[in-house]
């Protein structure tokens, strides 16, 4: 009677196992990622829908693993802790590798090569470092072009920067006159201009050595693998195609 029990206990501890695996081996088929959609035309709303070119290359890396793409939209400076808590398997929201990021995150290889540009009125142009003083210039919060202008403030010493969290708050900041320019990467710049042509223009400001990358948590299996992803993506020419899709209209 005691040996029934016993087996009893066994068979079904050997079930449960085996529902346990099943659902572990269920929630790999999902591959979560992190986005602020805030950043026409890398990531976006357009039709109560998230688009971009980094929603279309996470697509396309779920596709090639065999993944089931799960966007959870936040704010974009909460994608890095989330990537770090295991939140998301990744993030991408045209991150740039900084050795500060680098301490507490791994980055996939670089996918995109950004310039950076500069927003302002029509009336108040701001082309060059010369063109700072005295201004006041905004950027997205844990940016790259915010890290950019902090460094400037050593050699231009009268202008105030201001960070916000979204940058159509920071275009609407210069709408209404209350910053004098607005930081951004160009083909965003080219999306907000488009949309307020009648007062606003930019000016191309290098590259700043940076480039874009997937943000993943340290020691993430997933990188080799999205790295051979995004190889494979430069060498079959996919990549190009969704740089004329996306960043040149």
């Amino acid at each position: 009677m005691i040996s029934k029990f016993y087996s009893l206990v066994l068979f079904l501890m050997f079930l449960c196992m085996g529902s346990v695996a099943f659902a572990h081996e269920e929630s790999d088929k999902i591959l979560s990622v992190g986005i602020s959609a805030d950043y026409p035309p890398f990531e976006f709303i357009e039709n109560e829908k998230i688009v971009g070119f980094d929603v279309d290359l996470a697509n396309k890396i779920a596709k090639k693993l065999g993944r089931e793409l799960q966007i959870q939209d936040m704010k974009f400076a909460s994608i890095i802790s989330a990537v770090q808590t295991g939140r998301v398997d990744f993030g991408i929201s045209s991150f740039t590798i900084t050795p500060k990021r680098k301490k507490n995150i791994d980055f996939s290889i670089k996918y995109y090569i950004p310039k950076f540009a500069m927003i302002y009125r029509k009336d108040t142009p701001i082309v060059s470092l010369k063109d700072f003083n005295k201004k006041i210039i905004a950027a997205q919060i844990g940016s790259t072009m915010e890290n950019f202008l902090q460094d400037k403030l050593e050699a231009v010493k009268d202008f105030k920067l201001i960070s916000l969290a979204k940058n159509p708050f920071m275009v609407e900041e210069l709408k209404f006159g209350r910053v004098d320019g607005v930081l951004v990467e160009e083909s965003q710049a080219k999306a907000f201009v488009k949309k307020y042509s009648n007062i606003m223009t930019y000016s191309l400001f290098g590259d700043g050595g940076y480039g874009y990358a997937i943000a993943l948590k340290k020691g993430s299996s997933l990188k080799p693998k999205i790295d051979s992803v995004i190889r494979s993506l430069k060498k079959s020419g996919e990549l190009k195609k969704l740089e004329k899709k996306w960043l040149t209209k």
